[in-house]
């Protein structure tokens, strides 16, 4: 995915843009800002469903990109203490 971010740069500035809002990084993020914004402006007040708070749902979200990370590395990372001969 960076290189494709490197890549669009190259082309200048409308390419920039176009680049950066079509990668799947920022879909969910998008997706769950959307989901927001139509279960307030609908399901609430035809329905009565409880109403969503935007900042704890992308709080959760980049808390679990956080944990999915450090697994990661973690995983990559060899365990030093560790070693048979």
């Amino acid at each position: 995915m960076l290189g494709t971010s490197v890549d669009s740069l190259a082309g200048g500035t409308k390419a920039a843009a176009k680049g950066a809002a079509a990668q799947p990084r920022l879909l969910i993020p998008m997706v769950l800002v959307m989901m927001y914004n139509r279960w307030n402006a609908i399901l609430v007040p035809e329905y009565g469903f409880m109403h969503l708070e935007l900042i704890p749902m992308l709080v959760g979200f980049f808390t679990y990109k956080i944990a999915m990370f450090t697994q990661a590395i973690q995983e990559s990372v060899p365990d030093v203490g560790n070693h048979e001969v």
